[in-house]
Formats: structure tokens, sequence, C-alpha cells
């Protein structure tokens, strides 16, 4: 019973034609999405840390008269 079941399912996956190149330029362009994004994500992090350093520099000067 199994080794019909198997042998349908054998015969199920070889009807189909798996382009290995294609595959791999998908997996490509999709890690290429991510890093961008991840790029993407960093610049943003990367600008509000800045900003924030600006304003706590200008409240230390502002309340404390320290220069930063």
């Amino acid at each position: 019973m199994w080794l019909i079941v198997l042998a349908g399912l054998l015969h199920c996956a070889s009807a189909y034609d798996v382009d290995l190149k294609k595959l791999d330029g998908l997996a490509k362009a999709r890690v290429e999405v991510e890093l961008k994004e991840a790029l993407c994500c960093i610049r943003v992090c990367r600008l509000v840390v800045f900003t924030l350093t600006l304003y706590c520099e200008a409240f230390l000067r502002a309340q404390f008269g320290l220069n930063v």
C-alpha cells in the first residue's frame, strides 16, 4: 500500500520541470530585496539616533549651559 502511494507521489513530482537557474535567480533576488530593506532600516535608525543626539545636546545647553 505504502509503495503505491510513494510511487504515485514520485510520479506527480517528476511531472513538474524545475528550472534550477530560475530558482537560483529568484532566491538571489529575494536576498537582494531583504538586504536593501535592512540597509534602509539601518539608515533610518542612524538618522533617529543622530536627531536624538542633537536634541539632547540642545536640551543640555538650554537647561544647564553645558557645551557637549
